[in-house]
């Protein structure tokens, strides 16, 4: 998988103008579109005739083969190697926006080229939420490393990373991240195999490990360390995390392992991942009021145009080595799915965002690659 926009080549485009949206792979081929786009490949290719059908994408679902091939040859062409001598080749992709999904078909025939296309709407997501939108997930790259990122916090034209054995300072010049000081953190202790940490940077830069508060003044100039559990900044009061855990608790004992805030429409405080999995809606009073599905972190962003999304990594139906991100809409206590999920190039170790924030941050292992890399995640809208 690749965090990277698919796009179909420009010169498939010909007034359909259907980019892939950020961060997402292109989709296989739903059989609505390619039904259509059958049909109208079968407009230019006489029957009988010999026809290579290649893709545009490499990482394009199989289906999309053997569906369009199917009904091509049920319709009397001879599906053919590309090396075969064929009398057209079809070169097929596939995309998405916030608002329609396309596919698009180059069929060339010796000098001959044309471009057709078949293009439909999404269905707007079910809900009984008035007042659900359609928005996507856009992922920035922010800061890659060998070494486990914990967590990154921009200040102006600088970036704090945070490693199990370091906090970090760069300074951006032009494009890069240019390092200019690094502050060690000893552990006293060893630390949990699925270690977490946090940053927060206000009047100072406040760090914050499994059993460990790191503290430095904004300038930079010094780091202090104390064996000390102190509460993290999450929407959910706790009291930080033990030196051998990896899941907080609430003041009357529940684990969880992730908080998000929500907004009124939601009828509830905050969501959090409890120590099963389950998404559950929590009321003032840290009751749980509603479940609202699986995940491994949660994180709430307000969208520019309006109301707080969850953001949620993982599930119960995810590859091991590859995550999604999804997002929804918490209205009356119900959730509704507001945008296309967004696989990653890895396993999400880390998802944040302050309360109110219109930027959250995930932190993604990409375990081929044998790498960390940050990301900082935003909601585009559907107007």
């Amino acid at each position: 998988m690749r965090l990277q926009t698919k796009r179909i080549p420009t010169s498939f485009f010909v007034g359909v103008a259907l980019a892939a949206t950020a961060g997402a792979q292109t989709p296989p081929a739903p059989a609505d579109l390619v039904g259509d786009l059958a049909a109208r490949i079968l407009a230019l290719v006489p029957p009988g005739a010999r026809l290579a059908l290649t893709r545009a994408d490499d990482d394009a679902g199989e289906p999309i083969d053997r569906d369009l091939a199917s009904r091509l040859a049920a319709r009397g062409l001879r599906i053919v190697a590309a090396d075969a001598n064929p009398a057209a080749t079809v070169t097929v992709g596939c995309g998405a926006n916030l608002r329609e999904r396309a596919c698009v078909a180059d069929v060339r025939r010796g000098d001959a080229r044309d471009t057709v296309s078949a293009v439909a709407p999404y269905a707007r997501p079910t809900s009984s939420a008035p007042d659900a939108r359609v928005v996507a997930i856009e992922a920035t790259p922010l800061f890659r490393q060998r070494d486990a990122i914990l967590d990154v916090a921009v200040l102006g034209d600088r970036l704090f990373v945070l490693d199990p054995s370091a906090l970090t300072l760069y300074r951006r010049a032009g494009d890069e991240w240019q390092r200019v000081d690094s502050r060690a953190i000893a552990a006293r202790a060893p630390w949990p195999r699925d270690m977490r940490g946090r940053l927060r940077v206000a009047n100072g830069i406040d760090a914050f490990l499994p059993g460990v508060t790191c503290r430095a003044p904004i300038e930079f100039t010094s780091l202090s360390c104390a064996d000390q559990r102190e509460p993290w900044p999450l929407a959910v009061e706790n009291a930080g995390l033990a030196g051998v855990r990896n899941a907080f608790q609430t003041p009357e004992g529940a684990p969880f392992f992730s908080a998000a805030s929500l907004d009124a429409a939601a009828e509830a405080h905050s969501a959090i991942v409890d120590g099963t999995g389950r998404v559950q809606l929590i009321d003032d009073a840290r009751k749980p009021v509603a479940t609202i599905g699986e995940a491994d972190d949660v994180a709430s962003i307000t969208a520019a145009c309006g109301g707080v999304y969850l953001v949620a990594s993982g599930g119960p139906t995810d590859d091991k080595a590859a995550d999604t991100l999804r997002v929804w809409r918490i209205v009356r206590q119900r959730a509704a799915a507001a945008g296309t999920p967004m696989p990653v190039a890895g396993t999400v170790t880390a998802l944040w965002a302050a309360e109110g924030a219109r930027v959250a941050t995930a932190v993604v292992h990409d375990s081929a690659a044998d790498r960390y890399e940050a990301f900082q995640i935003r909601l585009a809208c559907d107007r």
